[in-house]
Order: structure tokens, then sequence, then C-alpha cells
């Protein structure tokens, strides 16, 4: 074990060369990160700290590397991507148990290699948000929803107007009672909130035409608004 100006080395997990260890993430006490052992190819690793701590947690990829990148926490699971096989990049999820570790995808996908230019995973309120080519044509936006961090009964809906709708620069939002609500991009960035009594118009000048969504944040529904 060497130390060099405070730094320790735990590890070295490949000992014919470079171990080359990227995307480092937290997670339920541990860390996880790719790294290449010179056996196994690029892989999931974990460590709690400690050497004997720091092992291969899952072989992705048996005949390759799968590379895993993008790790983000959301809700009780860590996501990311990686590759079963070569160019085949997926999105999985882990409990952090390797039984755990899988991939997740929609009912309906006609495109291989869903994720192969997916460059960000984002989390907002414990729903994974991300760009991938599940179905032709294109890149479209998806979700992934953390079921146990819901409660069986839904909130009741506030009903809502939004016109017009597309809109240029403003936008009226009617309302049955008084309530706020929360201007979102495509990628889910909270851009601004604001309280509405039963009638508000909103200017989106300063935004770039494009789509957003508009949430009423007592129940979380959301509606689509297009800027022209």
């Amino acid at each position: 074990m060497d130390i060099l100006n405070g730094v320790t080395e735990k590890v070295r997990d490949n000992s014919s060369g470079n171990s080359e260890p990227s995307e480092f993430s937290g997670f339920n006490g541990k860390l996880y990160f790719s790294a290449d052992d010179g056996v196994n190819g690029v892989e999931l690793w974990e460590t709690d700290g400690t050497a004997l701590g720091t092992k291969l947690f899952k072989i992705i990829n048996s005949s390759g590397n799968s590379s895993p990148k993008l790790f983000t926490k959301c809700g009780t699971h860590l996501y990311f991507t990686a590759e079963e096989s070569s160019f085949n990049r997926e999105l999985y999820e882990t409990d952090g148990t390797a039984a755990g570790t899988k991939v997740i995808s929609p009912t309906n996908v006609d495109y291989g290699g869903p994720c192969r230019n997916t460059e960000d995973l984002h989390c907002f309120n414990n729903t994974l948000y991300f760009f991938a080519k599940y179905i032709h044509p294109g890149m479209k936006l998806y979700k992934v929803e953390d079921p146990s961090l819901f409660v069986a009964q839904e909130k009741e809906s506030v009903e809502f107007n939004v016109y017009p709708n597309p809109l240029i620069d403003k936008v009226t939002i009617t309302t049955a009672e008084s309530t706020s609500f929360t201007l979102l991009d495509m990628r889910g960035k909270e851009l601004q909130s604001f309280e509405v009594d039963q009638a508000k118009e909103i200017s989106l000048a300063k935004y770039a035409g494009g789509i957003y969504f508009l949430r009423e944040n007592s129940s979380g529904t959301q509606t689509k608004i297009v800027k022209q």
C-alpha cells in the first residue's frame, strides 16, 4: 500500500496495466465506479473504502467491455448505462445487489442500443429523466419512476386550463382554486415557480422556442406547452 502526499492506494485492480477507474458515484454507503482488472474488461466495481472491500461488483458484458457510465442516484436505486454486447448500450438500475442489477426498458422497443447517444441522466422528484432512441425515429424523452417511493392513494388533481397553447410570449393559467405551478424544460429542470389564484398571465418571453412542461405542484399533474 503506497501513500503519497496523503493519498493512499487502496487496491490495484489491474496488475498488468492501467485499470482506468472512472465514473465514481456514492450509493448506499459504497462507491461505485467503472474499472478494468485486465481480465474481465471495463466493468462495474464497488468499494467501501478498504482494500478488501474493493471488488468487481458485476460482469455485464462477458465478451468485452460494458463500460458503465452516467451513474445517477434516484430514489432507492442507482441508474447507469452499460453495454451487454458491443454497441448495445442500455439503461440499467441497481438496488446495491448483483441480482438487483438489471436492464430496464419500455414495453415497445424496435431499436438496438437505445442509450448509445444518451449523454445525461437527470433525477427530479424521485423520477429519472433521460433521452434515448427506443423507437424510430430519433431520440425521445423518457422517465422512470421509483414505485417504492409513491403512496398508493394519489392526491386529488386540481383542475386548470392553459391558453393559448401553442403560445408566442405569454400564457394564461386559470384554476378552480388557489395553487402553485412550476415551469420545467424538456430535461425536467425547474425554470420558475409561481402562485395562481384562479387566473394569472405568465411571460415566457425570455425562453427559447420549444416544448416545456407546466406542473401543478400539489398533485404533480403536468401538461405540455409549446412556445413558438
